[in-house]
């Protein structure tokens, strides 16, 4: 679902070339606007981390929306926004990043580390996507 949702974003082209400077400036600046999250708790801009969120639902459908948090908040927080309320525990969920050198994800092993950790370890990026899926459980006997 989500390989479709980034061919669709594409259009058929496959751009090899970095985005320049100005082309990712407007795109946070797009992301600052649209984000959803708790102004209250994050008043400052400068202490809030943005995120591109990819949501996989159960039927394999994937949403994405710009969310925003606390950079003390733990990177499971993004639950309370993105998942269903019956859903809210991070152990029923994989969360991954893209991983640089292909198209495939690496999932974060440890969401209750702060994003700001996260971003000084080189897991998560501000402004970077993030995609929540149901964890797939096997049965092992």
């Amino acid at each position: 679902a989500i390989q479709k949702m980034d061919g669709a974003n594409d259009k058929g082209k496959k751009n090899t070339k970095k985005p320049s400077s100005a082309a990712l400036k407007v795109k946070q600046m797009k992301m600052k606007s649209k984000a959803k999250g708790d102004a209250k708790r994050t008043p400052k801009i400068e202490d809030r981390f943005f995120l591109d969120v990819v949501t996989v639902l159960e039927d394999g459908l994937a949403t994405f929306e710009y969310y925003f948090l606390s950079k003390q908040d733990p990177i499971h927080r993004i639950l309370q926004y993105a998942a269903k309320p019956t859903d809210s525990s991070a152990e029923a969920f994989d969360f991954l990043v893209p991983a640089e050198a292909d198209e495939r994800y690496r999932r974060i092993a440890t969401t209750s580390m702060t994003l700001q950790e996260a971003e000084d370890l080189g897991i998560l990026k501000s402004f970077g996507r993030l995609i929540i899926r149901p964890r797939i459980v096997t049965n092992s006997q």
